[in-house]
């Protein structure tokens, strides 16, 4: 197979990085050009990337989908497993990492492959970063001619131009995003210091260089393994407190993550419209503006009530306990009796998930 058959189609396939609408086109040429071949052009969706997508002609996504489901993780799919190892842009045969012996017992082969009577195939991985990987496949079934050398170059051939058409595509949708912000914001006459483009499992799906020098910054907000970290207090506490407020109803909109010195970090959920992802996989994400408060003494209580969600009468008993060495003492400044200002403790406690008055007064340290 000659290259020259591939010269009308490439220049569609980079108007396809602004055209979403072309790629099942694409889909359907190569399958000609391969002489009835199954197509699958894969950016991410198996495991749900922002702008994850998925072109195919004669190929059954739907099985794979449903194959998929079944895995917590992707890695632990062997045929998953074998495109994250394999070099970027060298296309390999279905044969290379599924021997004759292991054909029967392979899960993919079983769930996608053999339902659609799909024997052989050739893959190519086009790009792989820490929130997955982009690749195309090419299936023949029993019936059909085994592939050639040449039909393995011309994979490689038009990998190329595919992987690059998608880096386009994913610049461009995060350009439009960046840019819808923007315009948001500048609305509402609010200060665009950043954007964070964040799964409900914290999954960090895109930064621009604003939030990315504030993270850097941060010694408790950062990114790890390509998820957003938050560690305020002890291990696994204001991690868990990020994932209730990303999990939560668009009226929970504002997040204080953490305080230090004399500036916060805050959190700030923007309209699911701004968004308008590429695909309906990714509706679990969400767009976040960050940026740092600074923070004056007779505002640092109002923050530390702010960030967890403390009542009028329970932010007068922490005024009064930095104040004062003990409850009874704060209790007599209040002119409130013990009992309620244990009370209001108790329920302090509840929301800041400390178990002192020592470690209360630690975590309010932070805040002043």
């Amino acid at each position: 197979m000659q290259k020259h058959y591939f010269d009308s189609l490439v220049p569609v396939i980079y108007e396809a990085a602004f055209s979403d609408d072309l790629w099942p086109h694409i889909a359907k040429e190569l399958s000609v050009l391969f002489g009835g071949s199954a197509i699958g052009i894969d950016s991410h969706s198996g495991i749900k990337d922002l702008d994850s997508f998925t072109a195919a002609s004669l190929f059954d996504t739907s099985l794979r989908d449903l194959h998929y489901e079944g895995y917590d993780t992707p890695e632990t799919n062997p045929g998953v497993a074998a495109l994250l190892r394999a070099t970027i842009g060298r296309p390999f045969a279905m044969q290379s990492f599924v021997s004759a012996d292991t054909y029967d017992r392979d899960p993919s082969i079983q769930a996608i492959l053999k339902p659609q009577n799909l024997d052989k195939g050739v893959f190519v991985t086009l790009g792989r970063d820490h929130t997955g990987f982009e690749f195309m496949s090419v299936f023949r079934n029993a019936s059909q001619d085994d592939f050639d050398l040449d039909h393995t170059r011309a994979v490689a051939f038009i990998g190329q131009h595919i992987a690059r058409s998608i880096r386009l595509r994913r610049m461009r949708l995060s350009r439009e995003r960046a840019l819808r912000a923007s315009n948001l914001l500048a609305s509402q006459n609010s200060p665009l210091e950043g954007v964070l483009v964040v799964g409900s499992d914290a999954k960090l799906f895109e930064a621009d260089p604003g939030p990315t020098a504030i993270l850097s910054l941060d010694d408790a907000l950062s990114e790890r393994g390509g998820y957003l970290v938050s560690r305020v207090r002890t291990p696994g506490q204001d991690q868990r407190s990020l994932l209730s407020f990303l999990s939560q109803a668009p009226s929970e909109s504002l997040h204080m993550v953490l305080t230090t010195g004399a500036a916060s970090t805050v959190l700030e959920k923007l309209p699911a419209a701004a968004l308008m992802f590429g695909s309906s996989r990714s509706s679990h994400a969400q767009m976040l503006h960050i940026r740092r408060v600074p923070l004056k003494p007779e505002r640092s209580i109002s923050g530390f009530s702010v960030a967890f969600a403390l009542t009028n009468a329970e932010a007068r008993v922490i005024e009064a306990l930095i104040k004062t060495d003990s409850a009874t003492e704060a209790a007599a400044v209040l002119r409130l009796s013990r009992e309620t200002v244990k009370t209001h403790l108790n329920r302090i406690y509840e929301k800041t998930e400390v178990r002192s008055l020592s470690q209360l007064m630690l975590l309010v340290g932070r805040f002043v």
